[in-house]
């Protein structure tokens, strides 16, 4: 069976955006699903020097291994409120990790105010 990982870039705790990944993986039927909720994975920023330190952050492995172990992942980025254009979510599979710069990704996006997404 195939799965989805899903959710929504922002750590709020009602984030709009994480109902936005969930509802669209949703879509999807007789797949397996698995929303991802960022606060699980605090860690501090990254930097060479703690790395060289301390290894690889525990949490950073964990995330790494659920995204790597999903055929197909659904991002729900923050809305920019219509004030910048950028993308508000990015739809990811394995087959398209290589070329998905070189191509159209489809986009979808939430906003908490009556304008929309950018």
């Amino acid at each position: 069976m195939k799965k989805i990982i899903a959710f929504g870039a922002s750590s709020s705790k009602n984030s709009i955006n994480k109902q936005l990944a969930t509802y669209t993986a949703n879509q999807f039927q007789n797949v397996a699903i698995e929303i991802l909720d960022l606060n699980d994975y605090e860690m501090p920023i990254f930097s060479v020097d703690k790395q060289a330190e301390n290894g690889i952050h525990p949490l950073a492995h964990d995330f790494y291994v659920k995204i790597g172990s999903a055929d197909l992942i659904i991002i729900s980025f923050a809305s920019t409120y219509s004030t910048t254009p950028s993308p508000s979510a990015l739809i990811k599979t394995r087959e398209s990790e290589a070329t998905c710069l070189s191509r159209p990704v489809p986009t979808i996006g939430a906003c908490g105010s009556n304008n929309g997404t950018a």
